[in-house]
Formats: C-alpha cells, sequence, structure tokens
C-alpha cells in the first residue's frame, strides 16, 4: 500500500513512522513523497491509490469537505476537498443539519454526532496532533487566550 505524504520533514517522519508500524503488522507499505512541483496537481492529489498523510487546517467545521458533492473528479476538473472519495447520504445529512442549525446547542449535538458517524467509519484518522505554542513576554498584558492576533488591544505592564 502506498502513503503519500507532501515532502515536509514532518509529514516525511509520521509517514516513516507509519510504515513501520503498518510492516509490523504484516502490511507492506512504500512512502511515496509528494515533490513540491505537485502539491498542487488536483488530479494527482486526487487519485492515489492508498492513503495521504497529510495536515490538514483543523476547525469545528471541518468535516464539511466530506459531502459527496465535494468528491473530487475528472468533470469538476479534480476540484474539491473529499480526496478519500468517501459517500454517504446519512453523512450529507447530518452535515446539512449542521450547515443549517443555529442555536448553538442542537448544533453541537450534531457535531457529536457526526464525530461518532466519522470515528465509527474511519473515513480519517489522526496522526500528527500539534500542541498550539505561542510564547508572550510577561510584559504584556490583555492578550486573549488562544491565537492573539489583535495587539492593538495589548498593553505594557508598568
Amino acid at each position: 500500500m502506498e502513503i503519500r505524504a507532501p515532502k515536509t520533514d514532518i509529514n516525511l517522519k509520521s509517514s516513516y513512522a507509519v510504515q513501520s508500524y503498518w510492516q509490523q503488522a504484516g502490511i507492506g507499505t512504500e512512502v511515496a513523497e509528494v515533490p513540491p512541483q505537485r502539491t498542487n496537481d488536483r488530479e494527482y492529489r486526487s487519485t492515489f491509490p492508498g492513503v495521504e498523510l497529510i495536515r490538514p487546517s483543523a476547525s469545528v467545521d471541518t468535516f464539511t469537505s466530506v459531502k459527496r458533492d465535494n468528491i473530487p473528479t475528472a468533470a469538476t476538473n479534480w476540484a474539491g476537498g473529499n480526496r478519500q472519495r468517501y459517500a454517504s447520504a446519512e453523512l450529507d445529512g447530518l452535515i446539512d443539519r449542521y450547515l443549517t442549525t443555529i442555536p448553538p446547542g442542537p448544533r453541537m449535538d450534531v457535531v457529536r454526532q457526526v464525530v461518532n458517524f466519522t470515528s465509527d467509519q474511519l473515513i480519517w484518522m489522526g496522526v500528527i496532533f500539534d500542541a498550539p505554542v505561542r510564547l508572550t513576554a510577561n510584559r504584556l498584558k490583555d492578550v486573549p487566550a488562544g491565537i492573539g492576533w489583535q495587539p492593538q488591544e495589548w498593553d505594557l505592564a508598568a
């Protein structure tokens, strides 16, 4: 089985670790490095014969790219974020419910159902988890938790 990975240090190291584990389990694997020139080649990235190890951006609604109408095909010039080509009417229905539900409580209930569904079906599997690290000088105050992109709101401690 081919393990495709973009040619970055963390992706390649992770691919070789996955390859080692799979070979110990008796699964023959080969790591294929995605050269930088092919990173944006949609057909190449959408028609891989095995698995692809990537570091996608993650947010609470990343899963919306897995809808059937997001499967890249020749007819769509390989556009679409569902490169794993997973197709499920049930998951599409959950995603549609998520996108049309406004109250936070019911919306989070739908997210829970999506997480349960995608975990049960193993549509994707997390391998690399980056801890968001930010160093802040102890002289700064009013820097919000999480990503602090509003430096105009920061202040210096006396």
